[in-house]
């Protein structure tokens, strides 16, 4: 055998034992020991009873899966509804935060309002209350007109 096949052989063979180990391993230490049952009778009777009981969920559940996201898609919703003529509508990522003191989000959007030629850039604030999931406060400003000179 020359010494390239016996170094192949040699590393076949350690794999091989590297990975007999790693099963026995698991089996032994890592796996569930929980048996698994194998008639799917008692699950389904399990599942049955949770059924009847009905599930409320407070306000704070929904309050809670509310998230940063959610908020930046209300605000955006609440400005698109005050500007018909929108062109173009972003988030200032920046300024937007959580304030934890008021338990609030604020949203700081940006926006070109008006026409491609004469269009105003307003910049939008909101204040999204994640309880109520929605406006608490807006306020819209305008910080400049811009005209472009046509073709």
């Amino acid at each position: 055998m020359t010494a390239k096949k016996k170094l192949l052989l040699i590393m076949f063979v350690i794999l091989m034992v590297l990975n007999g180990s790693g099963i026995a391993i698991y089996y032994f230490h890592i796996a569930p020991e929980e048996p698994i049952e194998s008639s799917g009778e008692s699950i389904v009777e399990e599942n049955q009873e949770t059924e009847e009981a009905p599930v409320t969920l407070s306000d704070d559940y929904y309050s809670l899966h509310f998230n940063y996201g959610d908020a930046v898609e209300v605000c955006m919703i609440e400005a698109r509804s005050r500007n018909s003529n929108l062109i173009q509508l972003s988030v200032n990522d920046r300024s937007s935060r959580y304030k934890e003191k008021e338990n609030m989000y604020l949203i700081k959007l940006e926006s070109h309002v008006g026409t491609p030629l004469n269009y105003d850039e307003k910049e939008h604030s909101c204040d999204i209350d994640p309880k109520v999931q929605g406006v608490a406060f807006y306020k819209e400003v305008v910080r400049r007109t811009v005209i472009r000179p046509g073709n």
